[in-house]
């Protein structure tokens, strides 16, 4: 109704006509129908403390206040149609901190998977506290590199000795060898054919043996083969013969003189590859031993652990050639920091895979996940195609945590209703982990119980040391306790909070939103709002809530008004964000959504839905009825008709059920109609009549019981054959004894009727009559109230039957149940003499 305020201007032409209705008891004044806010109901807003979300939620606020103080993981569910999981989590996040300003600490440990020696693919888990994983990390895999480290200074020490006394007892060994050829006297006699035979040692290099060859003029031994044969070629002729003789003589005597040298090199060999052995075995042992015993003390106390680190050592010295002595056989440590590099599956023990890491962390971590897939919850396992062979391999490096891993100690805050709708793996592993509070990672495949057929992991559950709060709409919520497969997940979670859609509009509340609507503005950059603004801001959310005593909860729509309202103020090159820009925006976004309203209200406007709003009729009357288009709601009158005649058990005939076109609780509204007229008309004679009643031009289904008060009014103007004034409107319950109980959409419905009778021109004697319960809900438009107040239209709060159908018909209720009584005395006795005469 916003955007039609501008047409109200000439509306205020019509001449008045005063109501001769004397019922001024029960109409409201301009002052009742709609609660204003002033500018200074805003004065003094504070800082919110608080998301704005949360004010005015004292069940989900003491709720989450309790989950967070409770040294027990508490699990909770919020009960609500919209609540951003991002508002739990700043509000705990804010909390969490008071405490932490407060001097209180909080015990976090860090999370590691290991290698599993008995079972590779079911990794192992250990824990630490906090800060306490990255070094058990660093210490272990440096473990390898310590390992070879060592080993080399410890190698280089003995070495040096042992490479001495070979080196020794093989030149000792090549003496006795060389004097032996003397005493055979084989050197003598290769010396006069100029050929020599040589005992060379070079204690620097370690080197010892026997070297021979013909002799140079200088006296050197040539021992290359090239060398030897361009020595050959430069020789004389005559000289050529000689030494080719000498050398077939000397080759094959050369024989003795090799198999005497590699009997020695063998020997020497052998010493030094033993005596090796020995030294590295002394040395695995010792550097193994140095490195794990500092290792195993620091963790003495941790049996997990330790049976961690034992097969560990183990493993180290069965891959002791690999994994240490490799780089003790390097000559040149350089080279060796350089060119060593070991084999990835032999270090793959040593990996460590720092699943969850709270170094940093002060504070337990808080993760809100509004709508998560199944590995951000649960966590994954990642493989690697190895390239050549395509195998795909994984390993406990390759598991990576999900929020249930990374808040351990904290909170998750899910958004079930999403997941209840389209992701069911994360349903189910959900319920699987509350029921043994524990995470099993794995492929969402396996939580139907099937196997991908990839190779996998079976890690060591993670234990469930966090809370969960989950947010899930009510209608999924009770749907779930009603589910006997399903009710055990809702089970699962200890505390249960709703979430109201309104809030008490205290003047405490009006501030906050006041507060916050100018702290939205300010972080988004927007044009300040002027006071009137905010003011406007909080009637639209009155409105919304339809209640003048509650306020709408919605942030999301005051964001997207007060951004609309910023866009029009930047187009008019203003300062600030006015009174009129928040309205503008208010019926512009009406007016988005009004077209199906617009076209009804012109097939009313030329009657080709047929509504009276001036004269009187016999069994007809305007009810009202609301139409809800998604989010936008418009109310259009309904003429409603009644007949009624002699009948014996007929009774009430409601035409729309009889069409199929009505609802449950419209059809439950009829049969209570039956029960007032029998209480109130039956009690002293058989009542002998019938009845039909409908709603005239509807051809879609009825339901809801807010007409029941319009049709039993109809069906009292049949049977006493006294008039309705078509003026005026209705809407409300009934109930058996008379009372008019509260409906919904009640401003839409007054302003659905409003413009129905403004179109067809204002009278002065035209209004609404409404439960006086609803009285309270009132926020009708501007424009309407503008016409209560100067008397061109009115509002009726009634409580009970007797007070509507005087208003409606002008006739005081005494005289009214007289002809009604009257009539059904007659009607009883035709009945009578009809069934004397068929006897």
């Amino acid at each position: 109704m916003y955007h039609k305020t501008r047409v109200y201007k000439e509306c205020k032409k019509i001449i008045v006509k005063k109501s001769t209705l004397k019922t001024d008891k029960y109409r409201l004044s301009a002052e009742q129908v709609r609660r204003v806010c002033f500018p200074k109901d805003l004065k003094g807003d504070a800082p919110l403390k608080i998301p704005i979300e949360l004010v005015g939620q004292e069940r989900a606020k003491r709720a989450l206040e309790l989950v967070l103080s409770s040294a027990n993981n508490f699990h909770l569910i919020i009960v609500a149609e919209n609540f951003p999981a991002k508002v739990i989590r700043d509000f705990c996040i804010g909390k969490l901190k008071e405490r932490k300003e407060a001097g209180e600490s909080f015990p976090l440990k860090d999370f590691c998977y290991v290698y599993n020696f008995e079972d590779p693919g079911t990794p192992l888990l250990l824990n630490f506290a906090a800060g306490k994983g990255e070094t058990f990390k660093e210490r272990v895999e440096e473990i390898p590199s310590r390992l070879q480290l060592l080993a080399q200074n410890l190698y280089s020490e003995k070495i040096e000795k042992i490479e001495q006394k070979v080196f020794k007892e093989t030149k000792a060994d090549f003496e006795e060898v060389f004097e032996k050829l003397k005493r055979d006297g084989l050197v003598q006699k290769w010396e006069a054919r100029g050929w020599k035979i040589s005992l060379y040692a070079d204690e620097e290099e370690k080197m010892v043996g026997i070297s021979w060859g013909p002799v140079k003029e200088n006296g050197a031994i040539i021992t290359d083969p090239e060398e030897e044969k361009q020595y050959c070629a430069q020789l004389p002729p005559e000289k050529k013969s000689g030494y080719e003789k000498n050398r077939e003589d000397i080759m094959a005597e050369a024989k003795t003189v090799n198999e005497l040298s590699d009997c020695v090199s063998q020997k020497s060999k052998a010493g030094m590859a033993k005596k090796s052995e020995k030294l590295e075995n002394e040395i695995c042992e010792k550097a193994l031993h140095i490195v794990f015993k500092k290792l195993f003390l620091y963790y003495i106390k941790e049996r997990k652990i330790i049976n961690f680190l034992t097969p560990l050592r183990n493993y180290a010295y069965e891959q002791r050639d690999a994994l240490i002595l490799s780089a003790t056989r390097k000559k040149e440590a350089a080279k060796e920091s350089e060119n060593s590099q070991q084999d990835p599956e032999i270090l793959l023990p040593f990996q460590i895979n720092l699943f969850v890491n709270n170094k940093l962390s002060d504070s337990p971590p808080v993760l809100a996940e509004a709508s998560p897939t199944y590995s951000e919850l649960f966590g994954k396992i990642e493989r690697e195609i190895v390239f050549g062979n395509f195998e795909i391999k994984t390993d406990h490096t390759l598991i990576k945590p999900g929020a249930f891993h990374k808040a351990s100690g904290g909170l998750v805050i899910i958004d079930l209703t999403d997941i209840m709708v389209t992701k069911e793996p994360v349903y189910l592993g959900l319920k699987r982990i509350l029921a043994e509070n524990q995470t099993r990672i794995r492929d969402p495949n396996d939580e139907y119980g099937v196997s991908s057929g990839i190779k996998t992991l079976y890690p060591e559950p993670f234990p469930l040391g966090l809370k969960i709060i989950t947010i899930l709409h009510p209608s999924i919520y009770y749907h779930l306790w009603r589910d006997i497969f399903n009710k055990n997940l809702v089970k699962s979670f200890e505390m249960k909070a709703e979430f109201g859609d309104t809030v008490e509009s205290t003047p405490d509340n009006i501030k906050s939103y006041a507060s916050w609507m100018k702290k939205y503005a300010k972080t988004k950059g927007f044009l300040s709002l002027e006071p009137k603004a905010k003011a406007k801001i909080i009637e639209f959310l009155l409105r919304e809530a339809e209640s003048q005593n509650r306020l709408l909860w919605n942030v999301e729509k005051v964001k997207a008004l007060i951004k609309e309202a910023q866009s029009y103020a930047k187009e008019d090159s203003q300062k600030i964000i006015k009174e009129s820009d928040v309205l503008k925006a208010i019926s512009e976004k009406i007016y988005r959504s009004s077209l199906f309203e617009e076209k009804v209200r012109e097939l009313i406007r030329e009657d080709v839905i047929l509504i009276e709003t001036k004269g009187e009729r016999i069994g007809q009357i305007n009810a009202l009825t609301v139409y809800a288009l998604g989010d936008y709601e418009f109310g259009i009158p309904s003429r409603a008709t009644a007949t009624t005649y002699i009948a014996d058990q007929e009774g009430l005939v409601d035409i729309s059920r009889e069409s199929k076109l009505s609802g449950k609780t419209h059809t439950k509204g009829v049969e209570t109609l039956k029960g007032f007229l029998k209480q109130r008309y039956g009690q002293d004679k058989n009542l002998c009549c019938g009845g039909r009643i409908t709603f005239e031009q509807e051809y879609e289904k009825t339901d809801g019981a807010s007409a029941s008060a319009a049709e039993l009014c109809a069906i009292i103007s049949s049977l006493a054959e006294i008039p309705i004034k078509q003026n005026l409107a209705i809407t409300g319950t009934i109930d058996q004894i008379g009372k008019i109980g509260a409906i919904g959409g009640v401003n839409q419905k007054i302003e659905g009727f409003y413009e129905v009778c403004k179109n067809k021109r204002l009278e002065g004697n035209q209004g609404v009559i409404i439960p006086n319960t609803n009285a309270k809900d009132l926020m009708l438009d501007e424009e309407v109230v503008e016409a209560v107040r100067v008397g061109e239209f009115h509002i009726y709060a009634v409580e009970k039957f007797e007070e509507a159908i005087e208003i409606l018909t002008g006739k005081p209720v005494e005289e009214i149940d007289k002809l009604v009584n009257k009539k059904l005395k007659k009607w009883c006795e035709i009945g009578k003499k009809d069934e004397s005469n068929q006897s």
